[in-house]
C-alpha cells in the first residue's frame, strides 16, 4: 500500500519517504520501482520517472542522490556587552565545517532566569523565517508573558567560509537596543548553526553563554562654574555625581565658533573604537591648540568635588562641555554632554588715572578724596591718625638713659567705600570724576589717606594702594590780632587798614555809613543794603608776622563808616570766623575846595528854593543840598539831586552851622562832636599867647561888608567853643587882580599891612570885595572875643551862609579843620591861571567839622 502520501492531484501522488542510516555529504544512487497491490510480482520498470536522454547506456541507471552536509560547528564563542551602549550586547564567535561555502548561525537572547532549551529546531521555529532575508533580527519586549519560551532577541546571520580553510574566525554580532534590552541586566545568549539550504540541518544543541549590559553613566547631581574669588586668572568648576564615575570636561573660549562637541568622545579624547574595543583607531576631532583651552578627565568617587580650573586669561568669557561616564572607564559609556556658556574670570581692577586728597573746602571736619578710574569697580578710603609710639623704659637696669621712639603707631579714623556702576559711566554728562568725603575728629592734624579699587564681586581683587600722606584738615580761622584803620593819603574816597593776624589766612570787611545804628553782619554772609563796600584780601607772609595793609576804595568823602572784620582760614574756602562785635570807625579825607570857571546854569521847576533845596552849584540845573531845617526823605541824603526836601522838625538839640564854599556842602556826615578830640589834640602842641586887646594887628585893607551880603551870610545859633584861639597870628592875603590884570599883580612886590587894633570886645567882620582893594574895616564898638562868639576856628568867620571860612590871605589845611596860611603863586601858576575863561573871585574857603 502506498503511504506518506504529502500531497495528490487527478493524475500524480506525491509521496515522501525518509531514508535513514545515512552518511552526511555522501553521494548515492537511487533505484525504486512500483508492484501492483496483490500481484506477488508484477513489478514496474526502475526508476521509471527518470529521465533518460537517448544516450544512455542502461535503461536501469541509479538516480544520483548527495546528502547534507552537517552542520557547521561552533569552535568558540563570547559574549560581551556593546562598548558605548548599555542595552546591546556583542557576540564574537569562531565557526568551521567540513566543505560548505557559507554556515548559517542562529543567535537567540532569553533573560538569564531562563533555562537553556534542550530541543534546537523546537527553539528556532525555522518555519517564522521562511520566505525571509538571510540576515534577520526578531525582537520583542522582556515583558512578553513567558520570555522563557520565546526568545527576547532571535537573529540568523549567513557568513561566507574560506574556501581552503572552510572556517571563519572572529565573527562579531550585536543583538538588542534600548526598547529590548536593559542597561545593567545579565542575560543568557544561545548560539546555533545550520547547512545553508539544508532546511533544517541544524546544530545538535545551542551554544550556551551568559553576559551583563553596561550600567548607565553616573548622573550629575550638581555642577557650576564660577570665577575663583580673588583671581583673575582661575575657575572653580563644582560638580556631584550618583554614583562613582568618570568626569570629563573641556574649556574653551566662548567667542570661538569652532569650540562645540558633536560627541562625548571630542570631550574625553577616547575616541570611539573602530578596530577593537580598546580603542585603537578613534574617530575623533582633533582641535587647534588654541581653541582648547583646558581638557581634563578626573575620577568621581563620593561627595562633591571641585577642580580649580586655572591658567586663564583675566576678564575673558568662557565656556564649558562637561559629561559623565560610568565606570569602569573604559566601556566608553557616556551620559548626557552639559554646557555652561560665558562664564568671565574677574577682570583686573579698575586702574586709578588720577586721584587727590585734599581739606574739604569751607569745613574743619573733613577731607575730600577725588578720584577717576577707567572701569566699573569699588573704590575703598581710608584716613589714618599717625601717632609715635611712647618712650621705651631704661636701655639697661640702673641707665639713666632712655630708648628712643621704635615706630608709628597708626590708628584708623574713617573708612567708606563707593560703588561706581557701569551704567553711571556710561552717562555722556559723566566726566569720570568722583569725590568722597572722609569725616575727621581733630582739626590741624596731618592724616594719611588710602585709597584702592576692587573688581566688583571679586572678593578681593585689589588695585595698587595709592597713598596721600600729610593732608591737613582746614584749621580754624586764625585770630584778628591788631586791626587799625585810617583815611588813605592823597584820598577822598578810601580808607587805609593794617590788620595783623595769628596765622595766615584771609581777612573779610564790611564797610558801612556810621552813626546808623548798624550791627555786626551774619556769620555766613553780609545782607545790609547800607553796605558801601566789601571784600577780602590775603595775608600769606612767608617771614615774620602775618600782617598787611590794603585799601578800601569807592567810599564818600568825608564820611565817617564803621568797618566790621573777619578772619578765615587760609584757602579753605569757606572756614570763617565771627564777624568782629566792635566796629573800627574811621573817616574818608574831604574834597577841597571847587574853583568854579563859570556859573552854573540852574533852570529847575519849581525852583530849588521851592524844592527846600540850595541852588546849582556843582552840575547844570542839579539843586544842591537840602537848606537848614530840611532833610531828605529816605535814611541818605544825596547831596545833589532834583528829589524835594521835607522840612524838618525842630528838636532840642543844638546844632553849628555847616560850612559851605560857593554852594557846596562838604562833610555832611561830619558834626562838631566829632571833631572837637582831634581840634584839641591839634592844639595841645600849639603854644597859646594872649595878647592885650589893643595889640590885635590884622594886615587886611578895608573892605565893603556890603558888596559880599549876595554871597555870605551868617547864621548863628546858641553854641559855645572850648577850643583855644591864639589871637596874635598875622593875616596876611597876596595881592590878587582879576584874571586880565593877573600877570602884572605877580610881579608887583607885596607891601606891608597896616595893623588895625582891635578892642577886647570889639566885633571883627572881615570881607572881600576884590582882590585889587583889599582893605579891613572895623566897627568900633565892644566885641566878644571872636573863637568864642562865632565858633569857628582860628583865622576864619562866620559867613551869612551861616558856614566857617577862611579869612582873606589863608586857606584850609589837608585836614579840613584849621585855616593855614596861602601859598603865593608861582609865575606858572598865574599864566595858568589867566588862561581860564572866568575865575571866582568870591574863592572862599570851609572848615570841615566845625560850625558857630
Amino acid at each position: 500500500m502506498l503511504s506518506n502520501i504529502s500531497r495528490e492531484n487527478a493524475t500524480a501522488l506525491v509521496i515522501e519517504q525518509d531514508v535513514l542510516g545515512l552518511g552526511a555529504n555522501h553521494e548515492y544512487l537511487l533505484f525504486f520501482t512500483y508492484e501492483t497491490s496483490g500481484s506477488n510480482g508484477v513489478f514496474t520498470r526502475v526508476n521509471p520517472h527518470k529521465h533518460r536522454s537517448n544516450d544512455s547506456r542502461s535503461e536501469n541507471d541509479g538516480i544520483p542522490v548527495t546528502t547534507y552536509e552537517s552542520a557547521p560547528r561552533i569552535m568558540k564563542a563570547n559574549a560581551n556587552p556593546t562598548f558605548g551602549q548599555t542595552s546591546r550586547i556583542t557576540v564574537k564567535f569562531d565557526v568551521a565545517c567540513d566543505s560548505c561555502a557559507n554556515t548559517l548561525v542562529h543567535l537567540l537572547v532569553f533573560p538569564d532566569y531562563c533555562k537553556s532549551p534542550e530541543s534546537v529546531a523546537d527553539t528556532l521555529r525555522l518555519g517564522q523565517f521562511s520566505g525571509s532575508e538571510t540576515n534577520v533580527t526578531i525582537s520583542n519586549t522582556s515583558e512578553v508573558t513567558g520570555g522563557c519560551i520565546t526568545p527576547l532577541v532571535q537573529k540568523r546571520v549567513e557568513f561566507e567560509m574560506s574556501e581552503r580553510q572552510h572556517n571563519r574566525h572572529d565573527l562579531e554580532e550585536e543583538l538588542g537596543d534600548e526598547n529590548v534590552l536593559s542597561p545593567n541586566s545579565s542575560y543568557i545568549v544561545l548560539l546555533a548553526t545550520e547547512t545553508v539550504d539544508s532546511h533544517g540541518v541544524l546544530s545538535t544543541k545551542f551554544e550556551e553563554l551568559r553576559v551583563r549590559t553596561h550600567a548607565p553613566a553616573p548622573k550629575f547631581t550638581d555642577f557650576r562654574l564660577e570665577p575663583r574669588t580673588g583671581s583673575t586668572t582661575e575657575l572653580v568648576l563644582t560638580f556631584a555625581l550618583d554614583r562613582p564615575g568618570e568626569v570629563h570636561y573641556m574649556l574653551g573660549a566662548s567667542d570661538n565658533a569652532e569650540f562645540n562637541v558633536t560627541s562625548p568622545h571630542n570631550i574625553s579624547s577616547k575616541g570611539i573604537p573602530t578596530g577593537d574595543r580598546n580603542g585603537r583607531s578613534r574617530d575623533t576631532h582633533n582641535y587647534r591648540p588654541e581653541i582648547v583651552r583646558t581638557r581634563r578627565s578626573v575620577t568621581y568617587s563620593d561627595g562633591k568635588y571641585v577642580e580649580l580650573v586655572d591658567y586663564l586669561m583675566p576678564g575673558t568669557s568662557y565656556s564649558l562641555f562637561i559629561v559623565s561616564e560610568a565606570s569602569p572607564a573604559d566601556h566608553g559609556v557616556y551620559g548626557d554632554i552639559h554646557e555652561v556658556k560665558d562664564v568671565s574670570t574677574f577682570a583686573n581692577a579698575p586702574i586709578l588715572l588720577a586721584h587727590t586728597a585734599y581739606p574739604t573746602p569751607g569745613t574743619t571736619e573733613s577731607l575730600t578724596v577725588g578720584f577717576r578710574m577707567d572701569a566699573p569697580g569699588i573704590v575703598y578710603f581710608s584716613a589714618v591718625a599717625v601717632k609715635p609710639w611712647g618712650l621705651t623704659h631704661h636701655v639697661a637696669k640702673g641707665s639713666d638713659r632712655f630708648g628712643n621712639r621704635l615706630a608709628l603707631q597708626d590708628r584708623l579714623i574713617a573708612q567708606k567705600s563707593l560703588d561706581v556702576d557701569k551704567e553711571s559711566m556710561e552717562l555722556e554728562s559723566d566726566s569720570g570724576w568722583r569725590e568722597m568725603i572722609l569725616q575727621v575728629p581733630q582739626t590741624g592734624i596731618n592724616y594719611t589717606v588710602h585709597l584702592v579699587t576692587e573688581t566688583n564681586g571679586s572678593g578681593g581683587i585689589y588695585g595698587t594702594v595709592a597713598t596721600h600722606a600729610g593732608v591737613r584738615a582746614h584749621s580754624e580761622a586764625p585770630e584778628l590780632v591788631n586791626v587799625s584803620v585810617n583815611p588813605t593819603d592823597a584820598r577822598v574816597d578810601a580808607l587805609t587798614v593794617n590788620v595783623t593776624l595769628s596765622d595766615r589766612g584771609h581777612v573779610h570787611y564790611v564797610a558801612v555809613p556810621s552813626g546808623r545804628g548798624s550791627e555786626p553782619p551774619l556769620n555766613d554772609q553780609s545782607t545790609e543794603l547800607s553796605v558801601r563796600a566789601s571784600g577780602s584780601v590775603d595775608v600769606n607772609e612767608t617771614v615774620g608776622d602775618q600782617k598787611t595793609d590794603f585799601v578800601i576804595t569807592g567810599l564818600t568823602e568825608g564820611t565817617s563808616y564803621d568797618l566790621y572784620f573777619r578772619a578765615e582760614t587760609f584757602e579753605s574756602f569757606g572756614v570763617f570766623g565771627s564777624w568782629a562785635k566792635q566796629a573800627v570807625t574811621a573817616r574818608t579825607h574831604g574834597l577841597p575846595a571847587d574853583v568854579l570857571p563859570e556859573a552854573v546854569e540852574c533852570k529847575v521847576i519849581p525852583s530849588c528854593e521851592q524844592r527846600g533845596r540850595e541852588a546849582c552849584s556843582r552840575k547844570a540845573n542839579v539843586c544842591g543840598k537840602c537848606l537848614d531845617g530840611y532833610g531828605a526823605e529816605g535814611d541818605e541824603e544825596v547831596p545833589e539831586a532834583n528829589e524835594p526836601c521835607v522840612k524838618l522838625t525842630p528838636t532840642k538839640a543844638k546844632r553849628g552851622p555847616k560850612i559851605k564854599i560857593n554852594g557846596v556842602t562838604r562833610n555832611p556826615n561830619l558834626h562838631l562832636s566829632e571833631t572837637e578830640s582831634e581840634t584839641d589834640e591839634e592844639h595841645e602842641h600849639e603854644p597859646v599867647h594872649v595878647l592885650p586887646t589893643e595889640h590885635v594887628k590884622l594886615e587886611q585893607q578895608p573892605v565893603d561888608l556890603d558888596a559880599l551880603q549876595h554871597d555870605t551870610e551868617i547864621i548863628e545859633e546858641p553854641i559855645q567853643s572850648t577850643i583855644p584861639v591864639t589871637e596874635d597870628h598875622t593875616v596876611q592875603e597876596q595881592n590878587q587882580e582879576p584874571v586880565a590884570d593877573q600877570p602884572q599883580l605877580i610881579e608887583q612886590p607885596v607891601e606891608p599891612q597896616v595893623p588895625v587894633s582891635v578892642e577886647p570886645n570889639q566885633h571883627v567882620d572881615i570881607g572881600l570885595d576884590a582882590l585889587a582893594h583889599p582893605e579891613v574895616t572895623a566897627e568900633q564898638g565892644p566885641t566878644p572875643d571872636l573863637p568864642e562868639a562865632s565858633g569857628c576856628p582860628l583865622n576864619s568867620q562866620p559867613s551869612a551862609s551861616g558856614l566857617c571860612e577862611c579869612i582873606p590871605g589863608y586857606e584850609v589845611d589837608e585836614g579840613g579843620t584849621s585855616c593855614v596860611l596861602s601859598r603865593m603863586p608861582t609865575v606858572a601858576e598865574a599864566t595858568a591861571a589867566s588862561s581860564s575863561a572866568a575865575f571866582d573871585v568870591l574863592n572862599t574857603h570851609h572848615i570841615p567839622g566845625q560850625s558857630l
